[in-house]
């Protein structure tokens, strides 16, 4: 497993312009992308700093899955839960946590 292009991916800046349209502020974030010997499924982290420190988890799950409510194939995860790529083994799944 290998992160590669870390800190100047090529979708960063179309991420922070997506991000910042639906914000309606500027957004930074650090989006790193990895190399994994798997057969399907891509990991990603990426970070960005909440405009108000007082959103609990809860709050933000809540956000997520208003979002994606009609999109079929996203599944957010309950707090304390994370992603594996293996949950999305031989589906059109994306989990996010």
């Amino acid at each position: 497993m290998k992160a590669y292009n870390v800190g100047v991916h090529r979708h960063t800046p179309e991420i922070e312009q997506e991000l910042s349209n639906l914000g309606g502020a500027p957004v930074t974030i650090s989006f790193t992308t990895h190399l994994i010997p798997i057969t399907r499924g891509i990991l990603t982290t990426a970070y960005a700093r909440l405009a108000s420190t007082s959103s609990a988890t809860e709050e933000m799950v809540d956000v997520y899955q208003e979002f994606y409510d009609s999109a079929p194939f996203v599944v957010i995860l309950e707090p304390g839960s994370y992603p594996a790529t293996k949950s999305t083994w031989g589906s059109n799944f994306c989990t996010s946590g």
